[in-house]
């Protein structure tokens, strides 16, 4: 959700089902910045149900921007899902 902390491996829930479904894409960018890294993808759909994992140790704390793109058979993009979230150290 918008403007959570997360740590280590967060799964990644909700749904992923457009008409002529092709793919689905999870990106993360640190805040302000336009440079995505892909996280994870997949190419099934899922209703409400865990899409994949976000493993946060990869990155240094801060606030980031994760984005959900979903992309049909044809190669068209929908306008991506975009939350702000914090990443924090993970406690040991």
């Amino acid at each position: 959700a918008p403007g959570d902390t997360l740590s280590g491996v967060v799964p990644l829930v909700g749904t992923v089902d457009i008409p002529k479904f092709g793919f689905y894409k999870f990106e993360v960018s640190r805040l302000g910045e336009d440079d995505w890294a892909t996280i994870f993808a997949g190419r099934e759909v899922i209703r409400a149900d865990e899409l994949g994992r976000f493993d946060t140790s990869e990155l240094i704390p801060g606030d980031y921007e994760l984005r959900l793109v979903l992309t049909d058979n044809l190669g068209e993009s929908l306008p991506p899902c975009v939350v702000q979230i914090r990443v924090t150290a993970q406690e040991e």
